[in-house]
């Protein structure tokens, strides 16, 4: 029950340290966590204590003499109160640290995202230079497929030799399937500066470009009965249809091609003549 100098000393060390973290605007919530413990902790020994000591007191065989405890409960419970009333300011101070760290760590971590955003947004604005590639990658190998087209449907009788798609021999395929579909055939790039419009596929290039990409299998060869006058018949009319379709698909391809380098040209001159 005694009132040591070092008790007196820890309070107020206690107290001292309430003070400097009320006025810390730098104060972390970890050590207002740990100092908020500690201060609960005491109010509570405090507490304890002014009981302890107001029971004592009232006993008159235990405790004769009161002497100094009416001071020392006093004391006690002053401290218990001092410490409870100042628990909703550290609270409160342990809630804007919370916040202000929590902040520190958005704008931390937003700076991170921002930076990746920008890197993001650095390369898809090569989007259009990337997907006219593609576009021109796919329009060649339309093309090519063409001259393959009538390699095959002209191939001599006899020669069973044929040559595959463009894409087929790229991707290592022999034939389109469900889990390998043509990508010349299913994609699909829009314009960069009108989305609306596609830079593939072509206007025109579903008829023969994609009927070529999805085809499956090399072309019909009649075997022995080849030299039959329908067989033969039949395939000069498969050929010639074949070579109509080439000839007209090359001449679409090559009108929106010259189109496009053309409007290109015009828009590259007004972009000049603006600045």
């Amino acid at each position: 029950m005694n009132n040591s100098p070092e008790s007196t000393n820890e309070e107020y060390s206690l107290e001292q340290r309430i003070s400097v973290a009320l006025s810390d605007e730098n104060a972390s919530s970890a050590a207002l966590t740990k100092l908020i413990d500690e201060v609960e902790a005491a109010a509570a020994a405090a507490d304890v204590t002014a009981t302890a000591l107001r029971s004592e007191s009232l006993d008159l065989v235990l405790t004769p003499d009161v002497g100094d405890a009416p001071q020392r409960i006093v004391h006690a419970e002053m401290t218990r109160d001092r410490l409870n009333n100042i628990m909703p300011k550290l609270r409160d101070k342990l809630s804007d640290a919370l916040y202000a760290e929590q902040c520190e760590r958005w704008y931390a971590d937003c700076e991170r995202v921002q930076a990746r955003l920008e890197e993001a947004v650095s390369a898809f604005r090569e989007y259009h230079e990337h997907a006219q590639a593609i576009a021109d990658m796919f329009a060649l190998a339309a093309n090519v497929d063409k001259e393959v087209d009538r390699i095959n449907a002209s191939a001599p009788d006899g020669v069973h030799m044929r040559l595959k798609p463009v894409e087929l021999q790229a991707r290592g395929l022999d034939r389109f399937d469900r889990n390998h579909p043509s990508l010349a055939a299913t994609a699909e790039l829009g314009c960069w500066d009108d989305s609306s419009r596609k830079v593939w596929p072509l206007r025109h290039s579903n008829s023969l470009a994609v009927a070529v990409a999805a085809s499956m299998s090399v072309l019909y060869h009649p075997g022995g009965a080849w030299a039959e006058p329908e067989v033969q018949a039949r395939r000069r009319a498969e050929i010639e249809k074949q070579q109509r379709e080439i000839a007209a698909y090359h001449e679409r391809t090559t009108s929106d091609q010259e189109a496009r380098i053309n409007r290109e040209e015009r828009e590259r001159f007004a972009a000049l003549h603006n600045h």
